[in-house]
């Protein structure tokens, strides 16, 4: 049984962890608005580019602008395009991925998680097992221990 509690408070994770909440479900539809228990959907930033040096621009550029308040994620999803399809016919979108994940997963472990405004809160990315995107953000997080609230 799922059970969601709405509150007027800002959603962090502080505040889910002390009602004792274990599972987060965020689904972007329109049905949230008819039902008042399940919260709107957690803003993503995503950049719908294919390669990993424009996407990593579209979010440094997002950062200086200033994070969204609570939750938010930042889905590190490349996102094949006509022209790419085009040029590389043999090639899957897991191909591309895998291929890119190091540039990517450098740029994640440079970032500073957290509350600020510059700081990311949730990373999002496809094929997450075959590669070391888990490592990389439980680093994220092992920052924050280290920082002074």
């Amino acid at each position: 049984m799922v059970c969601c509690v709405w509150f007027q408070e800002q959603v962090t994770l502080r505040n889910l962890w002390e009602m004792r909440f274990q599972v987060i479900v965020s689904y972007e539809h329109s049905t949230w608005s008819s039902h008042s228990e399940l919260w709107p959907h957690v803003p993503y930033w995503w950049a719908n580019k294919c390669r990993p040096e424009s996407l990593i621009q579209v979010f440094d550029h997002k950062k200086l602008q200033g994070r969204p308040e609570g939750f938010f994620v930042t889905g590190i999803n490349l996102t094949e395009d006509l022209k790419y399809i085009c040029t590389h016919p043999t090639e899957t979108l897991k191909d591309l991925v895998m291929s890119t994940y190091p540039e990517l997963l450098a740029w994640v472990r440079e970032q500073t998680p957290g509350a600020k405004a510059e700081a990311l809160n949730i990373i999002a990315g496809d094929f997450i097992t075959e590669c070391h995107f888990v490592p990389s953000v439980v680093r994220l997080n092992e920052k924050l221990l280290k920082w002074p609230y």
